[in-house]
């Protein structure tokens, strides 16, 4: 949870001219269930960003992925996510336990990357 006091305060320190926080609301999603784009509604206007723009102005230790929900109540912005990062890639902590259990690099990479070539330059 966060107070939407302070989530004007971090919206102004990464450069957004922000008033008073009114509302934040979360405006598409993508294929993996991310949110798109996050709509903050303030004292002197509207503010429009990317999800993952938004996350890194809260803090990305505590809003730690844009795969999130928001709903405010008494000036408190509660944020219920799940995952970590942007959603796209590789994920450090999947490839490091697929390879703690005898997957290959190869076998890792086109779980991740499907369709993707392999190759060895210079060969």
């Amino acid at each position: 949870a966060i107070s939407l006091k302070t989530v004007g305060y971090n919206l102004r320190s990464s450069g957004y001219k922000t008033g008073d926080v009114k509302k934040i609301k979360t405006v598409g999603r993508t294929s993996s269930n991310r949110v798109k784009e996050i709509l903050v509604e303030h004292s002197k206007g509207v503010l429009w960003l990317r999800s993952n723009r938004f996350r890194m102005a809260m803090n990305p230790n505590i809003l730690r992925s844009t795969n999130f929900t928001v709903k405010i109540k008494n000036g408190v912005a509660y944020f219920r996510g799940h995952g970590w990062g942007h959603g796209v890639g590789m994920c450090q902590w999947g490839a490091k336990g697929m390879a703690e259990n005898g997957w290959n690099y190869k076998k890792i990479l086109k779980h991740y990357y499907r369709g993707a070539e392999i190759i060895n330059e210079g060969q």
